[in-house]
């Protein structure tokens, strides 16, 4: 039962953070990112239940990768497309 419970938490704080990009409220996105981590790092939850949180991952790098094709420095632009990258394949595993 509270596997299941930490589970559901997992999954809320990845969903709060993908509410939060929408926005524009990075920071406390990543600190709702960082708390979903810590629970991931816990449990070790199968592959499955970490959707939500891979997808939030995703969005708040595209959303970086976004911003920083805004602001025209290549080195913010090369940064977070690796990032978005790396999350977009692993989004695709689960």
């Amino acid at each position: 039962m509270a596997e299941t419970m930490i589970k559901a938490l997992l999954s809320l704080y990845s969903i709060k953070a993908r509410i939060l990009v929408m926005m524009g409220n990075i920071e406390k996105a990543e600190k709702n990112l960082e708390h979903a981590k810590e629970i991931e790092n816990e449990i070790s939850p199968p592959r499955s239940f970490l959707s939500d949180y891979l997808l939030s991952h995703f969005i708040l790098n595209l959303h970086q990768l976004a911003q920083s094709t805004n602001s025209d420095i290549g080195k913010d632009v090369a940064n977070n497309k690796i990032g978005a990258l790396k999350a977009g394949k692993s989004k695709n595993h689960v």
